[in-house]
């Protein structure tokens, strides 16, 4: 398998974008890549397009909204993962799928950054998360439609087989892309991403310890190169926010 730092190395232009939808998706999915590309010399980029107010709380949240905590949370976890520039809209936390205002956002954050990469989830939204869904579907749209000279290489984030049945649900686990890239992780990088993780203490995570006994022991995220013309199978599922 290819290592994704390679498509790192041959851009030009040292801007790397991830778009998520939710606080704690940029260090679960891509804690790892955001470490690697700062070490490359590339300027990182982070758009989180909601601050997760459809959530659970688990902690006090001591006379704070649950947008305000987990702003705060992304915030520090950002720190953590030495991300550049932080663009934190506030969009309706589950109903990404139908409302398209915030497509502008993404297409605008795009034409004003020109970043080389691009990177979000793929099809199967890897919990299936409609919100995760949607804005892989649209990311692939409006990158394709972007001049082919400024086009940004696309990037969904992914799960080896073996992993991927550990985490992902059922449901959507046919909709998973195949892994053509890695990214191997130091022991520093592994404790840094799950300290990131961490930082988003509001939320519960019922398979933490998997997650992070599988981070130690594999030391690896992974990632799929995306075709533009090619079109990929999806599914919404029944979902509960």
């Amino acid at each position: 398998m290819k290592n994704i730092c390679s498509i790192l190395k041959k851009a030009e232009n040292k801007k790397l974008l991830v778009v998520f939808p939710h606080p704690d998706d940029e260090s679960f999915a891509t804690g790892g890549l955001l470490l690697k590309a700062k070490k490359l010399g590339f300027e990182t980029h982070l758009l989180t397009l909601t601050r997760g107010g459809a959530g659970r709380i688990s902690i006090n949240p001591k006379g704070k909204s649950l947008k305000e905590i987990r702003s705060e949370e992304l915030l520090q976890s950002t720190r953590i993962l030495g991300v550049d520039n932080l663009i934190l809209t506030d969009f309706d936390d589950g109903k990404l799928k139908s409302r398209n205002g915030w497509c502008k956002v993404v297409e605008k954050c795009l034409l004003k950054i020109k970043p080389a990469v691009v990177v979000t989830y793929d099809p199967s939204g890897a919990t299936g998360h409609p919100d995760h869904i949607k804005l892989c579907l649209k990311v692939k749209e409006i990158v394709s439609k972007l001049d082919q000279k400024s086009r940004p290489v696309l990037v969904w984030t992914t799960f080896y087989p073996q992993i991927a049945r550990h985490f992902v649900p059922g449901e959507v686990r046919n909709y998973l892309v195949d892994a053509d890239y890695e990214l191997k992780l130091t022991l520093l990088e592994v404790i840094t991403k799950f300290r990131a993780i961490l930082s988003h203490r509001s939320q519960r995570y019922e398979n933490l310890f998997a997650i992070v006994l599988g981070m130690l022991i594999v030391k690896k995220e992974w990632y799929h190169r995306v075709e533009l013309g090619r079109q990929y199978p999806y599914k919404y599922i029944d979902f509960k926010i």
